[in-house]
């Protein structure tokens, strides 16, 4: 017989993913410094980070906006937070294909070898 967890549980598990995702979020933008940008483009003197959270991930700041649309699924359990979860995960996946061509063109060595021995968003998985 399978073990539903109660409501309780679901919503301190979104309450835990929030905060997690926002934590890595903080620490990617961090670790970026000047190499951050809203869009999809390359700063005057950009570098392939590769240190921090990025050591772990390729794009760590999706992956905590990701957790946080997640937790917020979770905790709520509403419709419009499932459907804002599904338009962010197709966000980021846009994105995430979008500054990897970029990348490439800018890093074609260094971006190989980092998307070879690194997973875009979950450690050792995706």
């Amino acid at each position: 017989m399978a073990v539903i967890p109660d409501i309780r549980t679901i919503q301190v598990t979104g309450i835990i993913l929030t905060i997690a995702g926002l934590i890595i979020a903080i620490m990617a933008r961090r670790t970026l410094a000047g190499n951050w940008s809203g869009n999809i483009e390359l700063k005057k003197g950009h570098e392939l980070i590769r240190t921090g959270v990025y050591k772990h991930t390729r794009h760590p700041i999706y992956t905590g906006i990701m957790l946080m649309s997640l937790g917020t699924l979770l905790f709520t359990g509403k419709l419009s937070a499932f459907i804002f979860f599904i338009v962010i995960t197709a966000f980021m996946l846009f994105k995430i294909k979008e500054e990897g061509e970029l990348l490439m063109k800018h890093f074609p060595a260094g971006y190989t070898e980092y998307k070879n021995s690194t997973k875009a968003l979950i450690p050792f998985l995706w």
